[in-house]
């Protein structure tokens, strides 16, 4: 029997910003190749940047839109919603997901 691999689901965030990273790389008329050169990653990782597969640091972003002569600004796609939101369970109201988004964020800051 052939097993069938299933894919975790894409958050809406990396695969957009993926797609934005892609058409600045082709507007720049680079190959992954070259990009993956110029911020120090493999090229699997820039083709999984751009398919919204991998999940990359601000610093990584920043150096790609450094890299790519672009603003950061322009490989953030807007009106996406977050991954948390992505995976809150339907009826959450807009006020639970900041009440839950700010539960969060106090369990991460340093005393």
């Amino acid at each position: 029997m052939r097993s069938t691999r299933v894919s975790k689901p894409k958050s809406t965030l990396y695969a957009q910003t993926g797609q934005l990273i892609r058409a600045a790389r082709k507007a720049k008329g680079w190959t992954q190749e070259q990009l993956a050169a110029e911020v120090d990653l493999s090229r699997t990782s820039i083709t999984n940047i751009e398919r919204g597969r991998q999940k990359l640091f601000l610093d990584t972003l920043w150096t790609i839109a450094g890299r790519l002569g672009v603003p950061v600004t322009k490989l953030i796609p807007e009106g996406v919603p977050s991954p948390l939101e992505e995976r809150m369970p339907k009826g959450v109201s807009t006020s639970e997901v900041e009440w839950i988004k700010g539960i969060m964020g106090k369990g991460r800051r340093s005393t």
